[in-house]
């Protein structure tokens, strides 16, 4: 499950809904790249590590390819076929990750647009009591069906270049847009809301779809009470 913030309008929709602190309400649509970054495929994008496993494969191929020559005693041509093997990979090895990547996109987007969930539009509203969505009404004056996730059902919460991610468990997260901060005071104020609220640090860069050993560390603990909470 993954729901996005979308970034219009441009300025930070906080409400005071009655009370004293504010609510953050938008609406969202769900992207590609945000189902990528909680369902695992955040590597597509990181090239260097392709390259270097691509690389390796190559060095292990060209191993078992000159190994007879190795054995005969052709040291130089065993050193010819690993060094002209590895030079053809590294200039293969980026418009193979390119066009890795493009497939693995289209064939995401594909199943994605199946299922229905590119497109799908929600409205996300932050607050003391958690995280609610609400579904868009099929027809107007259809039933909005919501769901509510209190503080104390995230395992972890984090913050990239684009996005919050607000971890409910491993590649089930939802996704709130920064480009929908008018500057980096507000994204920073609401930041500081969400900690104060939830008891969790906001983690920078993400590492909670990566770190196993911590992600089960913290499984089914709930978050230490902040002074805000204790105070209410």
């Amino acid at each position: 499950m993954t729901d996005t913030g979308e970034a219009a309008p441009r300025r930070m929709p906080w409400q005071g809904a009655g009370r004293d602190e504010p609510v953050y309400r938008q609406p969202m649509t769900l992207s590609l790249d945000d189902h990528m970054a909680v369902d695992g495929h955040r590597w597509l994008k990181e090239r260097r590590g392709f390259i270097a496993v691509f690389l390796l494969i190559g060095f292990a191929v060209a191993l078992f390819q000159g190994y007879d020559r190795l054995m005969a005693g052709d040291v130089f041509g065993f050193g010819l076929v690993v060094v002209v093997t590895l030079v053809v990979l590294a200039l293969l090895a980026v418009p193979v990750h390119w066009l890795f990547a493009r497939t693995m996109r289209w064939a995401l987007e594909s199943t994605l647009k199946r299922q229905g969930l590119l497109g799908k539009r929600f409205v996300l509203e932050v607050s003391r009591d958690g995280i609610r969505l609400e579904d868009e009404p099929a027809s107007p004056g259809g039933d909005v069906v919501s769901s509510h996730f209190p503080w104390s059902a995230f395992r972890a919460i984090e913050r990239d270049e684009e996005r919050y991610l607000f971890w409910i468990e491993l590649r089930r997260a939802i996704v709130l847009h920064r480009d929908g901060f008018a500057s980096v005071e507000a994204d920073e104020a609401f930041r500081g809301f969400v900690e104060a609220w939830s008891g969790r640090s906001v983690v920078s860069p993400p590492a909670f779809a990566k770190n196993r050993r911590g992600r089960n560390a913290d499984w089914g603990r709930e978050p230490a009470a902040s002074a805000d909470q204790r105070a209410s």
